[in-house]
């Protein structure tokens, strides 16, 4: 019987290592994967920069000098501009109304008003409208009895003005742009309406409106507001015109509406104050700063522990029920008996551990404690996209979204406490204006 724990003792040691390079192996692949993600376009640029004559002879003469935005680009960073430009130009039917004959100008500015707006993202090309409709100027419609600058139409359509889309950039400080306004419009549709919408923004949209709501109510009331008032009408009306203000008012729109102007900035993956125009990632503050912070102040919550769930009860009945059978098993199989409630006595102990995590939220960071004392986690309240508990009888977890440089960072941490402290912890972070999951 010695003999038999052995072989299983060694099986056990076997398996458990196997798992283990596995999980090693897996990581180690991920972070190779991402990483030459980002070479591979770092590569594909600087070639592309090298022979890049014709793609710049073909669209560049419509953007220099007109194009506020590209102007300020780095060579390296014009070439993805131009890049971008040329294939959502290929992947679009372009059609004049009023007489009016598309030019390669018109193709241009229209594409350049897509890729300006999503150039922190990955995906661009706005693939759910594949029409474009332009008009001479203003055009009357039928379906309100008014005339348009620009349309959005479900339908995959987007309709220009093109004395207004060129006027707009014509003008490149008055925070009117009907290209960028009809492009925000298009974004945010895409998500709901499309197969191909970009992950990251859809994903940190919600933590937008939820930031954004009370400046929203104080345009619709007509309060004193930075932003105009047609950006009162609806929801998506204010996407739209922050946009436009985004980019022609930055340097005003940071100091007026600062949390803001900083979520947009996240939002889009980017922020036009930079000083080559370019992407840039948002501070993320320092882990040891943070630790720093949270020691010398005093959180305003802090979970209990609770142990005392289904898994609890469970292991002592089957501790009990071995001690039971044991009284009666012969010298041979007591080995056995006992190694059994070992191997559960650790797991139990293992997985009790990662369940005695606390959470505990201070006035600017959600923080993690191990059950040691010890803070192993910190996350910045204004960063955290969403915040979803995951409760049932055998799993209580909390996983949360944080954004970095255009992707979604998910990360997740076991717990168990009461529904009352869970309650109260849920409160707590949707007044800080976290987004919570039910």
């Amino acid at each position: 019987m010695s003999m038999t724990t052995e072989t299983f003792s060694e099986m056990l040691g076997f398996v458990l290592s196997l798992a283990f390079l596995g999980y090693a192996i897996y990581a180690f692949s991920s972070i190779i994967l991402e990483s030459s993600k980002y070479i591979k376009d770092e590569i594909r640029l600087f070639f592309l920069n090298k022979g890049s004559g014709s793609l710049k002879e073909d669209y560049e003469k419509y953007l220099n000098g007109k194009f506020a935005y590209y102007d300020r680009l780095p060579g390296k960073l014009k070439v993805k501009f131009l890049l971008r430009v040329r294939s959502f130009i290929s992947s679009r039917e372009f059609y004049g109304r009023g007489e009016l004959e598309v030019t390669d100008e018109m193709k241009v500015l229209v594409a350049a008003s897509a890729v300006q707006l999503t150039f922190g993202l990955e995906k661009y090309r706005f693939d759910y409208f594949s029409k474009i409709i332009l008009y001479p100027e203003s055009y009357y419609s039928k379906l309100d009895d008014n005339y348009h600058m620009g349309e959005t139409n479900a339908m995959g359509i987007l309709v220009f003005s093109w004395k207004d889309l060129r006027e707009g950039y014509a003008i490149s400080s008055d925070a009117f742009n009907v290209g960028l306004h009809e492009m925000a419009h298009a974004l945010e549709l895409e998500q709901h309406l499309g197969d191909d919408y970009d992950f990251y923004f859809a994903s940190y949209f919600e933590k937008w409106s939820l930031i954004t709501k009370e400046e929203f109510q104080n345009v619709y009331d007509e309060r004193e507001s930075f932003l105009r008032q047609y950006a009162g009408t609806n929801r998506q009306e204010f996407f739209a015109v922050c946009i436009e203000y985004f980019f022609e008012k930055s340097e005003e729109f940071k100091q007026r509406l600062p949390e803001i102007y900083y979520h947009l900035s996240a939002l889009l993956n980017q922020d036009p104050l930079a000083a080559d125009g370019s992407v840039t990632e948002l501070p993320f503050p320092d882990q040891n700063t943070m630790l720093a912070e949270v020691q010398s102040s005093f959180p305003i919550f802090t979970s209990r522990y609770f142990i005392f769930d289904f898994d609890f009860f469970l292991y002592l009945a089957f501790v009990f029920f071995m001690c039971y059978i044991s009284f009666s098993a012969s010298a041979a199989r007591l080995d056995l008996f006992f190694f059994m409630v070992l191997i559960l006595t650790a797991f139990f102990l293992i997985g009790l551990f990662f369940k005695l995590n606390r959470l505990l939220v201070y006035d600017n960071y959600l923080a993690v404690k191990n059950p040691f004392g010890k803070i192993k986690c910190i996350y910045p309240l204004s960063r955290i996209l969403s915040v979803n508990f995951l409760s049932g009888r055998n799993l209580d977890s909390v996983t949360l979204l944080l954004p970095s440089r255009g992707r979604i960072l998910k990360y997740m941490h076991r717990y168990k406490m009461s529904d009352k402290d869970l309650n109260t912890l849920t409160a707590l972070l949707r007044e800080k204006k976290v987004l919570v999951k039910d």
